[in-house]
């Protein structure tokens, strides 16, 4: 438990040293394609190293979800959004890493829980956004097939671990250059501000 604590307040910290939003959207998409490369590069994936792989991942992008959301105003939509999909990503991850004997039925079920829940949540978060059409669009994208990897899991009775990892790493592939992309459309429109542009993003300073 001393562990696990420990991990917990360092991914904390780690997001929180993030303080431009900018900056903590390329490493949620940064992260993401890792993970993906991580899934596709692991021919046969254990249930051990599925449920590492998992469980860091969605504490690490649930750590800094949670930092975006509490740079944003605090009663809006899209701060609240992220700040849920924040704390799934870290219970989920922490239950994936920090409960002994993860079973595959458990892990199908918690990742299927996650991927829904944050998938619905995204798309909460990018209709929030005060950005154009393009932007949303492809939040909107990458929440949906968030929901559809839950559908898939669930819909697919004798998965495996190594088809999980594998559906996972597309998913995450998809929505880490989604991320990368926006992040980098951010950092543009930060620059352009800083030269006495109008910046509309979600509120908060980035």
């Amino acid at each position: 438990m001393a562990l696990a604590l420990r991990l917990l307040r360092l991914v904390v910290e780690m997001a929180h040293q993030l303080a431009s939003k900018w900056h903590a959207l390329f490493w949620r998409g940064a992260i993401a394609i890792a993970f993906a490369v991580t899934a596709f590069a692991w021919p046969i994936i254990t249930l051990t190293g599925l449920v590492l792989l998992f469980g860091l991942f969605a504490l690490v992008d649930g750590a800094l979800a949670l930092s975006i959301a509490v740079r944003e105003e605090p009663h809006s939509r899209w701060s609240w959004a992220l700040l849920l999909e924040g704390i799934t990503g870290i219970i989920a991850g922490a239950l994936a890493l920090f409960v002994p004997g993860v079973a595959l039925g458990l892990l199908v079920g918690l990742v299927a829980i996650w991927a829904f829940a944050t998938g619905a949540l995204e798309i909460v978060a990018a209709t929030a956004l005060h950005r154009d059409g393009s932007t949303t669009s492809a939040l909107v994208a990458g929440g949906a097939a968030s929901i559809l990897v839950a559908i898939v899991i669930v819909g697919w009775p004798s998965i495996g671990a190594t088809a999980i990892a594998w559906v996972l790493g597309a998913y995450a592939m998809v929505f880490g250059v989604v991320l990368v992309a926006l992040a980098v459309r951010l950092r543009r429109l930060r620059d352009t501000r800083s030269h006495g542009g109008p910046m509309a993003f979600g509120g908060g300073a980035p």
